[in-house]
C-alpha cells in the first residue's frame, strides 16, 4: 500500500469519526430536556429535581452543592450526578470529557488530578478513547448509575 493510499485511509477514518460525533451530538440536541422525564427515571418529584438541577433549553446544570471534605469525593460525586442525569436524558452512557469538565467547573469543582481521581474510581466511571484527543469520553458503569441516583436523591433530600 502506497503512502497516498495510507493517507486516504486515515482521512476516511477521521471523517467517519467526525460523522459519528456529529450524529451523537445531534441525538443529544434533539432530546427535550425536562424535569418530568427525570421524575420517572430517578424517582423524585418535579420540585426535588428543580431544587437540584436547572434546565435551560437543551442543557442542564447541577445547582445543588455537593458538600464533601475530600477533593476526590467532591469530584467523583459531582461527576456521577452529572453523568447520571445526562444518561437518564439521552440514554447514552458516555459524555464528552470537555462537556464534563465544563459542567464540573461551573459547579466549582477543582479539576486538579481529575484523571487520577477517575482512574481510582473505575467501578463508577471508565475513560474511553485516547486521553487528550477531542474524542475522549467518560462512560458511566451500571454501578456508577446506581450510585449517581443515590447521590441525586441525597442532594434533593438535603435541599428540601
Amino acid at each position: 500500500m502506497s503512502d497516498l493510499e495510507k493517507r486516504v485511509e486515515e482521512l476516511e477514518k477521521k471523517v467517519r469519526e467526525i460523522q459519528e460525533k456529529i450524529s451523537k451530538e445531534g441525538n443529544v440536541k434533539n432530546n427535550v430536556l425536562s424535569e418530568s422525564s427525570l421524575t420517572e427515571k430517578i424517582g423524585l418529584t418535579k420540585e426535588e429535581i428543580e431544587k437540584t438541577f436547572h434546565f435551560s433549553g437543551n442543557d442542564f446544570h447541577l445547582i445543588a452543592n455537593i458538600d464533601e471534605n475530600r477533593e476526590e469525593d467532591k469530584l467523583i460525586n459531582t461527576a456521577l450526578a452529572i453523568i447520571t442525569v445526562n444518561y437518564r436524558i439521552t440514554e447514552n452512557t458516555k459524555i464528552s470529557s470537555s462537556i464534563l469538565k465544563n459542567k464540573l467547573k461551573s459547579c466549582g469543582v477543582p479539576l486538579n488530578n481529575m484523571t487520577t481521581h477517575i482512574k481510582n474510581n473505575r467501578k463508577f466511571i471508565l475513560p474511553s478513547g485516547k486521553p487528550g484527543s477531542h474524542n475522549f469520553e467518560y462512560e458511566i458503569t451500571t454501578y456508577g448509575i446506581k450510585r449517581g441516583v443515590e447521590i441525586i436523591k441525597k442532594l434533593a433530600a438535603a435541599t428540601a
